[in-house]
């Protein structure tokens, strides 16, 4: 090769080795550091939850073993099925007992009722509901208190109608059938 060529050669890659460097330069300030930082920080941040989720979990499980150590070793699912077990007791107690409140009711209102026939009394119901109460003392005594005012209440009444005046009969003379007639026949 001829030297001059050499030269040249020699040259051109002296230049593309100060391009290369030149370019390389370039490329680094044009790379973003956020860019390059960025898959590291999403891969830490996966790992982080992953963490946390089995941070959690592990605290999870030891609730649930202290909760089955509290419980004489019963599983939760029994701990749960016992709950609602005893949650419907609870509720077909209370039903029951409603149940018999208003059976024992339908029953002094029944005996309130057959009281006042007896007293010769036809009582509406809702006056029934009013005299029935939940003390089998305080019934009888509004029942023998209704019985009491409806027995003055008669009595009053019969003593005006006793007391009222005789009737006068009105005008100079007496009619008789006869006048009637007459009257009734326009003559």
């Amino acid at each position: 090769m001829p030297e001059d060529v050499k030269d040249n050669v020699a040259k051109d890659t002296e230049e593309g080795k100060a391009a290369a460097a030149n370019s390389e330069k370039a490329d680094f300030k044009k790379l973003d550091a956020d860019e390059i930082v960025k898959p590291y920080i999403d891969r830490i941040t996966k790992e982080q939850a992953k963490k946390n989720d089995y941070k959690s979990k592990y605290e999870d499980a030891l609730k649930e073993i202290d909760q089955l150590r509290n419980n004489n070793g019963k599983s939760a699912k029994e701990i749960t099925e016992e709950d609602e077990r005893q949650k419907e007791y609870e509720q077909l107690k209370k039903t029951n007992a409603e149940l018999k409140a208003q059976i024992e009711r339908s029953n002094a209102i029944k005996d309130v009722n057959g009281i006042f026939k007896k007293a010769d009394l036809n009582i509406d119901d809702n006056v029934l509901n009013m005299v029935v109460d939940n003390d089998a003392n305080v019934t009888a005594s509004n029942a023998k208190a209704i019985i009491e005012l409806v027995n003055k209440s008669r009595e009053e009444g019969r003593n005006s109608i006793l007391k009222g005046q005789t009737p006068k009969v009105g005008g100079d003379k007496l009619k008789t059938p006869e006048d009637d007639l007459k009257h009734a026949l326009g003559l």
